[in-house]
């Protein structure tokens, strides 16, 4: 039974996947759903699902200018998103390449725990509201 939670736990979906290379990327999601001629909300929903269909997918590694095995295999690749490399586990990436990977984890992660801030923040400010309401 653990193991079988866990095994869900490690499994990434491509949507994930096209979320983290898109963020990578540097692109915000309003302008990759524009390239798209897709709706922000459509590209979120895709973001959020376990399986894309191939078209979409290969729309969106054209529009991100990445292969869709990149997508599909994120976890055993290596962004320089400044010139486009993409190092796969078969060669050994530069400390630099290793560097700007970190350096983007990092920003994604602090924007991600900013946002968590900002709706804990409006959360406790809209609950504050309705306690003062029912008073």
């Amino acid at each position: 039974m653990f193991y079988k939670h866990l095994n869900c736990i490690l499994q990434v979906s491509i949507g994930i996947n096209i979320q983290k290379v898109r963020q990578l990327k540097g692109v915000k999601q309003t302008t990759l759903a524009k390239m798209l001629k897709l709706t922000q909300q459509r590209l979120s929903q895709i973001e959020k699902s376990e399986n894309v269909p191939e078209q979409i997918l290969k729309n969106i590694s054209e529009a991100l200018k990445v292969s869709v095995d990149t997508i599909k295999n994120l976890n055993e690749d290596i962004f320089k998103t400044d010139d486009h490399i993409i190092t796969t586990n078969n060669e050994s990436p530069s400390n630099e390449q290793l560097l700007i990977l970190i350096d983007k984890t990092i920003d994604l992660y602090e924007r991600k725990l900013l946002e968590k801030e900002n709706r804990i923040a409006l959360l406790e400010e809209k609950l504050n509201q309705l306690n003062i309401t029912k008073i």
